[in-house]
């Protein structure tokens, strides 16, 4: 179920449906804990950056729990994940600037918001943020984030 401020127009209904990043995102969340979604471009220095920085935090993470992360990456360019980009940078403290920036967000749950970061994180952020929704059960409690990219656009 999505929520509008204001009644659709017929072909939003089918955008909604037709993101393939929600749909990557919805099967993540089936076999992890939680994800990192990044809006960037993979061919771009600061894209680039930004995976590393990513892989090599989950990988030490990997090593000292068993916590299940995961890196999704979705291209914020294409028009069907419109709602889905809109959603996201909404929640960064100036939406509006930084569009070439990455954008990583940390998906906890059933698809709850626990952090989002404009720019490239370091690898302490990285590990910091999946240890403190560790603590705040967001694992086991997402409710305490904040929106659900599922089912607000």
């Amino acid at each position: 179920m999505a929520c509008f401020d204001e009644a659709p127009e017929a072909g939003e209904v089918s955008v909604l449906f037709e993101s393939p990043g929600r749909t990557a995102l919805v099967e993540a969340l089936k076999e992890h804990d939680s994800v990192f979604l990044c809006l960037l471009d993979q061919k771009s220095e600061s894209g680039k950056q930004t995976l590393k920085v990513l892989k090599n935090a989950l990988r030490l993470v990997r090593e000292l729990s068993e916590l299940s992360t995961v890196v999704l990456v979705v291209d914020p360019s294409q028009p069907k994940e419109e709602y889905l980009v809109r959603n996201i940078r909404a929640q960064t403290r100036n939406p509006q600037s930084g569009d070439a920036q990455p954008v990583v967000a940390l998906v906890c749950g059933s698809g709850r918001l626990a952090d989002v970061t404009l720019g490239v994180p370091s690898e302490e952020q990285v590990i910091d943020r999946l240890q403190r929704i560790y603590r705040e059960g967001g694992y086991t409690d997402p409710s305490r984030f904040g929106e659900d990219l599922l089912l607000v656009w």
